[in-house]
């Protein structure tokens, strides 16, 4: 069945989500970002744990401070996965093997969605143990079963997920590197405190 597809020149949604996969897995710096995000978020939560001395305050906001980089850099990488396609020109060889666009963008949008899920909630469950880990000052850590802290954690890894689409988006949209990585800065920007703001 696969190889009628193949000759018809009709791939279905799942050979085109294959191939997104193996462009996106052989891209070194796929991972060197997902991983710079995981551990800088780590760290960061380490970092706020040691020094929060406020045993009122949020801990589990201040535990989940650190992804707020993280999502920057996975939109960024987002922009790229559709962007480098047509810098490189790659993206003739894509759409004269799958003409339909809509299913490329699809197919794109699913991989790199599940990849940038599981990198979320990767450095947001991190990110919280190994800041309450480090809390001090007789300060007790907060715990999943607390209510609405498991909430803030997943929401908190599903949102790698939402600002990765819309780098993706803008990519497509835009189909220049620097001038789509300036709209998504420019539209993610906070004003005031965003979620995941430390206050210690």
């Amino acid at each position: 069945m696969a190889m009628t597809a193949r000759r018809a020149g009709h791939y279905r949604f799942r050979h085109v989500a294959r191939m997104e996969w193996i462009k996106l897995r052989s891209l070194r710096s796929t991972w060197w970002t997902l991983g710079i995000t995981v551990c800088g978020a780590t760290a960061m939560a380490v970092v706020i744990g040691r020094n929060t001395r406020d045993a009122g305050g949020d801990l589990t906001n201040n535990a989940l401070a650190g992804i707020v980089p993280g999502l920057l850099l996975t939109g960024v990488l987002g922009v790229l996965m559709m962007t480098s396609e047509y810098t490189s020109g790659m993206i003739r060889a894509t759409l004269a093997a799958v003409p339909a666009r809509g299913r490329v963008l699809a197919a794109k949008a699913a991989v790199f969605g599940l990849v940038a899920l599981a990198a979320g909630e990767a450095a947001a469950f991190i990110s919280f143990a190994a800041g309450g880990a480090a809390l001090r000052h007789g300060i007790a850590a907060p715990a999943l079963t607390q209510p609405g802290v498991l909430r803030a954690v997943l929401l908190a890894g599903a949102s790698f997920t939402l600002i990765g689409l819309l780098g993706l988006g803008l990519g497509a949209i835009v189909r220049h590197t620097a001038a789509a990585i300036a709209v998504l800065v420019g539209g993610v920007s906070w004003r005031g405190a965003p979620p995941g703001t430390c206050r210690c």
